[in-house]
């Protein structure tokens, strides 16, 4: 019992130093590939239309011109009064290089038999409140309770299992969303590779 607590531990703080800085989830990459401008555009159309199902509903700017796409995006997270996440995705094409950008990461909140969000809010504040959790749950652990009464005691691990539930419950939802965004940039590099005529 006493190694699987301390294996789980490890895993969460793993994902808290991961978590540290807000910037961590905000992307920008430039990638060289041997296409053309208009080729990089063409498969950039389509992996958004392969990828957000509805391209007309997801594209907020389109300039071929300029080479510039801006994508809203929703993904589904699945998890209780958690039922998915929107972010914004510009990609700038040109001769043999692309850059693209994911941020705006905006966490959504609704009830989890409607399956959809009803209040988004940024998702830097789910990374502050987990740095909070930690926090306090890092000072309460430190506690003394050689001391406490039985009554103390038992309030206090109630407050130390609370906190660990809550960091346990926030660490999943952000490891959910990076686990999310590493999937959507990877399939974007792939797409942009595409040469194919046909």
């Amino acid at each position: 019992m006493k190694k699987t607590l301390i294996i789980a531990l490890s895993l969460l703080m793993s994902t808290y130093t991961f978590c540290q800085t807000p910037s961590s989830f905000d992307r920008e990459e430039v990638v060289e590939v041997k296409n053309t401008k208009a080729k990089l555009y063409a498969n950039a159309q389509t992996w958004i239309a392969k990828t957000f199902g509805d391209y007309k509903s997801v594209i907020q700017f389109e300039d071929k011109e300029q080479g510039r796409l801006i994508i809203k995006g929703l993904s589904d997270l699945g998890i209780n009064s958690y039922p998915d996440f929107k972010y914004t995705i510009t990609i700038d094409v040109k001769e043999n290089k692309y850059r693209y950008s994911i941020n705006d990461i905006q966490m959504g909140f609704g009830n989890y038999e409607d399956k959809i969000a009803s209040t988004y809010s940024p998702f830097e504040e789910d990374i502050s409140g987990l740095k909070t959790v930690k926090l306090k749950l890092d000072n309460i652990t430190a506690l003394s309770t050689s001391n406490m009464s039985k009554k103390e005691l038992k309030k206090h691990e109630e407050e130390v299992n609370s906190l660990k539930g809550t960091y346990g419950r926030v660490s999943f939802r952000i490891s959910k969303v990076k686990e999310i965004l590493d999937s959507i940039s990877n399939s974007l590099k792939t797409a942009m590779k595409s040469n194919d005529d046909f």
